[in-house]
């Protein structure tokens, strides 16, 4: 399995879910290892994929990060030697999560950061809230969207309803998520199929034409990381 070229990571319970309907889909991707990592214990034992992986097993000991993307980033970080084996070796690495602040906001900047110190081509397609609720999301979402910015060379942007507001249940929330899930998974299709068996490099136009209709894409140039 780890001779496949390409791995799909998805960090956190939003990522997770992304994993889980791509492992459960007859069109996988078919040149990508699926993984799956996050804190909770008990949401990951309800995730499909090829690996499963806890993070932060002393940090967090097995629970939600609840929202705090430095735990999130932490837990990364203690569980750096098992997600570099499980990076090392890959041509491409697909990046998800769901940016609600908490742990897949957190550790996906720490895991694209360690891409770039492999040298491996990361694409990091998130979800990202476009209001602020009552918990301060935006904020928290904000600071993680700019420590993935740094470190980053390509990043999708899915904009999204709050995810906070899912909880409730309301008919809406459901909608505008489900509606994200169903982006997100799309794009990442579209992102293993660029990242294909037999290629080394995609250019920017590519990626433009092949994602720029997902979200906001970003590609780091000579002036930074910028909309194309």
């Amino acid at each position: 399995m780890k001779t496949k070229p390409i791995r799909i990571i998805g960090f956190g319970g939003f990522g997770c879910s992304i994993i889980t309907r791509l492992s459960r889909s007859a069109d996988r991707p078919e040149c990508a290892m699926l993984l799956a990592a996050d804190t909770d214990v008990k949401a990951l034992e309800e995730v499909e994929a090829d690996e499963k992986i806890q993070l932060g097993e002393i940090v967090v000991t097995g629970y939600s990060t609840f929202g705090d993307r430095h735990r999130g980033r932490f837990a990364y970080l203690e569980s750096f030697r098992r997600m570099n084996f499980e990076m090392k070796g890959a041509q491409a690495l697909i990046l998800t999560a769901g940016f609600g602040g908490g742990a897949g906001t957190g550790a996906i900047a720490a895991a694209a950061e360690e891409a770039k110190r492999l040298g491996i081509p990361a694409l990091c397609i998130v979800t990202v809230p476009l209001e602020q609720d009552g918990n301060h999301t935006s904020t928290k979402v904000s600071k993680g969207l700019s420590e993935l910015s740094d470190q980053a060379d390509i990043i999708l942007i899915i904009p999204s309803k709050p995810q906070a507001r899912i909880a409730s249940g309301e008919p809406m929330a459901r909608e505008q998520y489900d509606k994200m899930n169903e982006t997100a998974y799309h794009a990442i299709q579209a992102a293993a199929r660029i990242f294909s068996c037999d290629k080394k490099t995609v250019d920017p136009t590519t990626l433009k034409i092949a994602l720029g209709g997902f979200g906001e894409l970003r590609i780091r140039g000579d002036q930074g990381i910028h909309s194309v």
